[in-house]
């Protein structure tokens, strides 16, 4: 394709020189110059097409559920809340999944969650907040 291309625009240019339509034979050569700038390019790009049309692909999944909306709202006050007569308190408590007997998930873990209050257990995945919370429930006991 270089080739064609160097091959049209040297036959064009000559014609066009002869008929008067530019000043010089810089024009042809420039446009020669341009010619192998943009082959260059385009042959330095064209590996990371496959690329290219996987990042859009992934933007278009990306903003879809970017605009996508909430089912939820976090300013409503409707909905089920949960009837805590008192503090939750977690004292001294050790736990490892059966699975895994040897790695302590909690060791010593102490917790005290105020009624009425938001508390947040944060954690990576496996470290014990859902069983925190799972064994809680109809477990607990009003201060």
């Amino acid at each position: 394709m270089i080739y064609v291309a160097f091959a049209l625009a040297f036959w064009r240019g000559v014609h066009m020189y002869a008929d008067g339509e530019i000043k010089g034979p810089g024009t042809v050569v420039t446009v020669l110059f341009s010619v192998v700038l943009a082959a260059t390019s385009l042959t330095q790009i064209s590996p990371f097409a496959t690329s290219f049309a996987n990042a859009i692909s992934a933007a278009q999944t990306l903003f879809e559920a970017i605009d996508r909306p909430s089912g939820i709202n976090p300013l409503d006050e409707g909905g089920v809340k949960p009837d805590v007569l008192g503090n939750i308190t977690f004292s001294e408590v050790s736990f490892s999944y059966p699975t895994r007997r040897d790695v302590a998930v909690l060791k010593s873990f102490s917790l005290n969650v105020p009624a009425k209050k938001t508390t947040a257990l944060v954690g990576s995945s496996g470290s014990g907040k859902s069983t925190c919370i799972g064994k809680t429930r109809g477990s607990h006991s009003p201060e």
